[in-house]
């Protein structure tokens, strides 16, 4: 994690970070919408993202032929690596229907509720086995399919939200120059550790 605040750290200190920051809230300020977004009106010339890009791609890219990828690795060789995320199914605690919400995520979780999922979403399914149905999905999530073995899980943690806030703060600062990588992350620490050690984590 250091390694890659160092990168961005490094990278905007030899661009001037706060030219770099004024392009950014000229150009993508918060609550952008979609067809707002800097790749579609041309303005970047490649962005990290995920699979919901191949939909948005079609709707707003003006008709142009977009390809996918895995993000550069630090050494040739390296097994790319990736995030899987996805939405989670839960059951409110006291819920006054308790009965109809466990159908619904007994469905929605299944092979058929998936389908629709996967479909209406255009997203992979999280089951493995409708991973092999390619009338699911655009042929070009063919790459985020390969990127699965090597993908990572973000763990379910108490403080969650709390820890996701820490970080894109540290990543501002780092991003602007004003703390170090070591700095940022020793403060996200400091701020979640705390929090971590409220709930037993």
């Amino acid at each position: 994690m250091v390694a890659g605040y160092q990168f961005m750290y490094d990278w905007q200190k030899a661009h001037d970070p706060q030219k770099v920051a004024r392009w950014v809230s000229t150009n993508f300020p918060p609550n952008t919408p979609t067809q707002g977004f800097p790749f579609w009106t041309q303005k970047l010339g490649m962005t990290i993202s995920g699979d919901w890009q191949i939909a948005n791609a079609a709707k707003y890219g003006g008709g142009k032929s977009y390809k996918f990828t895995y993000i550069p690795v630090p050494k040739a060789g390296d097994q790319p690596s990736t995030w899987a995320g996805g939405w989670s199914m839960a059951l409110i605690p006291n819920s006054k229907v308790p009965d109809q919400a466990v159908k619904f995520i007994e469905y929605i979780t299944g092979p058929d509720g998936q389908r629709v999922y996967t479909k209406e979403t255009t997203h992979l399914p999280t089951l493995k086995a409708l991973q092999a149905d390619a009338s699911l999905f655009d042929p070009q999530h063919k790459v985020f399919l390969d990127l699965l073995p090597g993908a990572h899980s973000r763990p379910p943690l108490a403080v969650g939200g709390i820890y996701w806030d820490a970080l894109t703060a540290a990543q501002g600062s780092v991003e602007l120059n004003t703390k170090t990588p070591q700095d940022a992350l020793a403060e996200v620490a400091s701020t979640v550790q705390p929090r971590l050690d409220e709930v037993g984590c």
